[in-house]
């Protein structure tokens, strides 16, 4: 969190309902995460229901002490479908769940936290995918009794860590986007409302995609691959559809996930290669989904050929995407008129497919 909204937070009202809300459900008001959970003081459980009527987040009462009241946040649909995965199925079935219906797991899952929570062993680990964890962090957390995590943000990651540092920092982006707007004066009800507004839901992993956006990712050192990206996302717009061109640092991996179209952009570094510190591991994640993709791929270079280009294409290819064209969009150094005008068309020819 940036020292300014730190600073903004010592400034709040740490007993008000959408203050914690804000600090504790972000993710989920933002639609990048399914549930989240949320622990309140009894005294604000009126004030949190009334900002979440008719908000289309649902709440579980987990469990109510004199003092705190614990909450699972979640939207319906997109828990509905995470939780019809086979491998999340698995593992609710290893759990002792035969009835895979969200009000049965809800409420089998509420009785056995509270009675863990009153004394009774052995802890309902399946809270973890109720939470929209993925499955082998679930999974890790369970074989190695919560020790031995590559990284711990949101929760303990056992696996594809930075495609999770990438995730924990768009839910931190979210946190601090929805602190500035309550600072502003703006209601949690009406943050809530505008987040809704823009964001079509469908379910995707632990998130919700937001479907009319076709993700434009990249890695810039010197801003020439970030003119290229936003000149792919105008032409995305030109074409009726919405870009969202982002950092590769801030990019959401499930949006990428559940998209069939997206682009990515890097500069040649070294030796004609990709950047390696963050676009290279990155591309390596994708290739993990990209069959049945369609991708445009573009970037700048100083010096060569574009052999880092040509290896690029061959590498999503091979792992079984369409790149738009059969090729890259490629410039050296800053991009001319006539480079910004081939970016404007990939962007085009993308939002078409």
């Amino acid at each position: 969190m940036s020292t300014e909204i730190l600073e903004i937070v010592q400034q709040m009202d740490l007993h008000n309902a959408e203050t914690q809300l804000a600090l504790q459900c972000a993710p989920l008001i933002a639609g990048v995460k399914i549930s989240n959970l949320l622990v309140v003081s009894t005294g604000m459980e009126d004030a949190v229901k009334q900002c979440l009527r008719k908000s289309g987040i649902s709440f579980l009462p987990l469990l109510r002490t004199r003092e705190k009241a614990r909450y699972l946040l979640f939207r319906k649909k997109p828990l509905e479908a995470y939780l019809m995965r086979k491998e999340i199925r698995e593992l609710l079935q290893e759990s002792g769940y035969q009835d895979f219906t969200l009000g049965n797991i809800l409420s089998t899952f509420q009785k056995r936290y509270q009675g863990y929570m009153c004394g009774e062993p052995g802890f309902p680990h399946e809270m973890g995918v109720l939470l929209g964890y993925p499955v082998e962090d679930v999974r890790g957390f369970m074989e190695q009794n919560g020790q031995n995590a590559l990284y711990q943000g949101y929760w303990k990651v056992y696996a594809h860590v930075p495609e999770k540092k990438r995730l924990f920092a768009r839910y931190d982006m979210e946190k601090e986007t929805i602190i500035q707007l309550l600072s502003n004066g703006v209601g949690m009800r009406d943050i809530i409302g505008i987040y809704n507004d823009s964001m079509p839901q469908k379910a995707a992993g632990g998130g919700v995609e937001k479907m009319s956006k076709i993700q434009v990712v990249y890695w810039t050192q010197s801003g020439n691959t970030q003119a290229m990206a936003e000149a792919v996302g105008r032409g995305i717009e030109a074409a009726g559809k919405e870009a969202e061109v982002v950092d590769v640092s801030t990019a959401d991996m499930d949006a990428l996930k559940a998209s069939s179209v997206f682009a990515m952009g890097c500069p040649a570094m070294g030796a004609e290669v990709l950047e390696e510190g963050e676009m290279e591991p990155f591309v390596e994640e994708v290739e993990g989904f990209a069959a049945g993709k369609k991708i445009a791929l573009f970037g700048s270079y100083g010096w060569g050929d574009g052999q880092w280009m040509r290896d690029w294409v061959d590498r999503m290819t091979s792992a079984g995407a369409t790149v738009v064209n059969g090729e890259g969009v490629i410039c050296q150094e800053a991009p001319d008129d006539d480079a910004v005008a081939a970016c404007e068309s990939l962007g085009k020819q993308l939002a078409g497919m």
